[in-house]
């Protein structure tokens, strides 16, 4: 059971970096499978009571954003959009860091990190030099 769930959480997670660069719902869909998925994979391993170095890390991180939000001072709450971006990014992060992936699967992830900016690039190359329905070469999407 526990295989299935980490074989599944990695392919959430592959899903979601293929689709980050490209469309916006389909990578928040994956996102929250990943996350719900390895959550519960953590819970069912008891691995949760265990923390490492990378654990108070990743807390540390969040915790300075989250004081340095409260006390910002912005106009009407402007300064939690970019603590809720930061809050997801580190705790993805910090779900990666607990999964005790292989070295070959990181690998993986690394690679189709990179293989998966390759088509929306291109997109964005076309619009610009053959299309020119665009000034300059933008981004797709924010996760690209």
């Amino acid at each position: 059971m526990i295989k299935n769930l980490k074989t599944f959480d990695l392919f959430m997670l592959s899903l979601m970096i293929v689709s980050l660069p490209s469309v916006e719902g389909p990578k928040n869909i994956f996102l929250v499978l990943f996350v719900v998925t390895a959550t519960i994979r953590q819970v069912k391993t008891k691995s949760l009571m265990i923390w490492g170095y990378w654990d108070w890390m990743f807390l540390a991180v969040i915790t300075t954003a989250f004081l340095s939000t409260i006390f910002a001072g912005l106009a009407p709450g402007d300064e939690w959009g970019g603590f809720r971006t930061l809050l997801t990014f580190m705790s993805i992060g910090w779900l990666i860091s607990r999964s005790k992936y292989s070295s070959k699967q990181l690998g993986w992830i690394f690679w189709l990190t990179i293989l998966s900016a390759l088509p929306p690039l291109c997109w964005g190359l076309v619009q610009y030099l053959v299309l020119h329905t665009k000034s300059s070469l933008e981004l797709h999407s924010v996760g690209h």
